[in-house]
């Protein structure tokens, strides 16, 4: 079975994404009494994760069509200048890039993600895995493209054994909601993080099929939607990272932890409009700039969770209510949000 990481004491975390994954990351690291520095581009240069961060380190492109955040090496660097001793790459496509973790860890930091040896045979490791375990798996090539009945069910592994974080859904744009994951996705969605010796966050695309057969539709090296979970599980997934990539064993009494439904909004601008502080709103991610606010840039991120799934909507509900923000589409969120079915 694979071995624990060596112990080792990490203190300054770089945070090489933005948006919602940065701001989570700088609350967390932060909350655990660690520095956090916030790389930023052009475009995220006065984002309030770049203001808030202890230390920020510039991206800054070199011709318009240069992109920084893809080139491993200018992130790394980037860490190391600022003297970080972890990375953190965020839940999209640079959670995802092999180059990007095997250099990390060369370079003598920590990678608070998916270990690279796995990252590096994903694709042909994740279908090995799926078929070894009995699991169905549904590709373009066999004719059925993927449904929209499947979930997203969210894992933690530590190598060898692996925590059910719970199941996510999409109830419509701005709007998804995470709760408890039904019995053949859950053993199905452990048994693959097992099989495949996860080490880090990930997240699988299933679907239960008649007769209990599970299908799987696809398979993420990442989980986005951090602050759902968070507020779920009532835990800390970027601190539970960190604690991996220190060495340390995860503080979790069981393989399924209890998931209260939770229902979570993304607010965005409408309309070309002037920053207004969002005041002291419970369990709400602050996102966008000081200053003016461009049309659909993210503002907000809202969860609430209670013990039903209508008792969040509500609570939500009132939290979209209360959005002091202007010019937003929080009344549109709260009108889809009750015209679902709950």
């Amino acid at each position: 079975m694979p071995e624990r990481a060596p112990r080792r004491n990490l203190q300054r975390v770089l945070a090489a994404c933005t948006g919602g994954d940065a701001a989570v990351i700088v609350r967390s690291v932060q909350a655990m009494g660690l520095e956090v520095i916030a790389a930023f581009d052009e475009s995220s240069a006065d984002a309030p994760w770049v203001a808030g961060a202890d230390w920020d380190a510039p991206l800054l492109a070199r011709d318009a069509d240069d992109d920084p955040w893809s080139d491993p090496q200018r992130l790394v660097s980037a860490a190391l200048d600022a003297g970080a001793d972890a990375l953190h790459p965020g839940a999209g496509s640079t959670a995802a890039s092999a180059p990007l973790a095997r250099l990390t860890t060369a370079s003598g930091l920590a990678w608070l993600g998916v270990q690279a040896e796995l990252l590096e045979t994903w694709a042909t490791a994740v279908p090995a895995a799926a078929a070894a375990t009995g699991i169905g798996l549904r590709t373009p090539e066999d004719g059925r493209p993927p449904t929209d009945s499947g979930v997203r069910v969210g894992v933690l592994g530590d190598g060898q054994g692996a925590i059910l974080l719970g199941q996510q859904r999409l109830l419509t744009a701005g709007l998804a909601e995470v709760g408890p994951c039904p019995e053949p996705l859950a053993r199905a969605a452990i048994t693959l993080a097992v099989a495949l010796r996860l080490r880090g966050l990930a997240s699988f695309d299933l679907q239960a099929e008649a007769g209990g057969r599970v299908i799987l539709q696809g398979a993420h090296p990442s989980l986005s939607g951090w602050f759902m979970f968070d507020e779920a599980l009532g835990a800390d997934l970027v601190a539970a990272q960190i604690q991996l990539a220190s060495g340390e064993a995860l503080c979790w009494e069981t393989e399924r932890p209890e998931v209260r439904p939770t229902v979570a909004a993304v607010v965005r601008s409408v309309a070309d409009c002037e920053w207004v502080d969002p005041g002291p709103l419970d369990g709400a991610t602050c996102l966008a700039a000081s200053g003016p606010v461009a049309r659909s840039t993210p503002l907000l991120l809202i969860a609430r969770s209670a013990p039903t799934l209508l008792a969040a909507r509500v609570q939500l509900g009132e939290a979209l209510r209360a959005c002091p923000l202007p010019h937003t589409n929080a009344p549109a969120l709260r009108a889809r949000l009750f015209s679902d079915p709950a």
